[in-house]
């Protein structure tokens, strides 16, 4: 364990900011995959999954309305390494960046309209929206604060 120095705390504006937007792609995830398992809504990008697998799949596709459990893992992961004020620090914030743009691209991947879904319209197109705004605000954050500590203290 590192001495508390070593960490950025969440008084720091961008710190706190890029919490906020990876605590709200969670959130909205978690939202999702509750409503796409509860519903048989697999993944449809890439190709359908299988409608009675849904949660056996979250693991590594993901569902209709939400990313795989693997990459909010490390979703996870990324956001405690960034805390750090070391390389570690910027390797997270690198990977939230990379997460952002992945589930931007999967959340304008997935169909508007699921198949089979009994979701009502303006739900789905709710949680899509918050899913998508979210993780772009969260990669642009990431970026503003990775670009801000190699200005302060270069490799």
């Amino acid at each position: 364990m590192g001495a508390a120095g070593d960490y950025y705390t969440t008084d720091c504006l961008g710190v706190r900011s890029l919490l906020a937007a990876t605590v709200l792609v969670l959130a909205v995830a978690a939202i999702g995959t509750s409503i796409a398992i509860q519903q048989g809504l697999p993944a449809e990008f890439g190709g359908r999954g299988d409608p009675d697998n849904v949660a056996g799949e979250f693991i590594t596709r993901g569902t209709a309305m939400s990313p795989p459990l693997t990459t909010l893992l490390v979703l996870v992961g990324a956001v405690a390494l960034c805390l750090r004020r070391d390389l570690l620090g910027k390797l997270g914030l690198a990977g939230i960046i990379v997460l952002g743009v992945l589930f931007t691209i999967g959340g304008l991947a997935e169909p508007n309209d699921p198949q089979g879904s009994s979701v009502p319209a303006a739900l789905h197109g709710v949680l899509k929206f918050l899913g998508i705004a979210a993780s772009v605000a969260m990669a642009l954050l990431a970026l503003r604060e990775l670009v801000g500590r190699f200005v302060r203290t270069p490799l």
